[in-house]
């Protein structure tokens, strides 16, 4: 009966290390994806202020 409490507490013990293991993943996956948008919303963002410039200039080169 021994065995069997450790084992179960052991089996407890993993499922709950996986779970675990799985919500950081899927935490840290949130956030990488969360930087990814706000990097290119930021480098959309920087271009469309940029560019129009960066044209104007170039037109009054010429």
């Amino acid at each position: 009966m021994a065995s069997f409490g450790l084992v179960s507490l052991v089996t407890v013990a993993v499922f709950f290390a996986g779970g675990f293991l799985a919500a950081v993943f899927f935490a840290g996956g949130f956030l990488a994806a969360g930087f990814l948008a706000a990097v290119f919303f930021a480098g959309g963002f920087l271009a469309g202020i940029i560019r129009p410039r960066t044209l104007r200039l170039l037109h009054s080169f010429q």
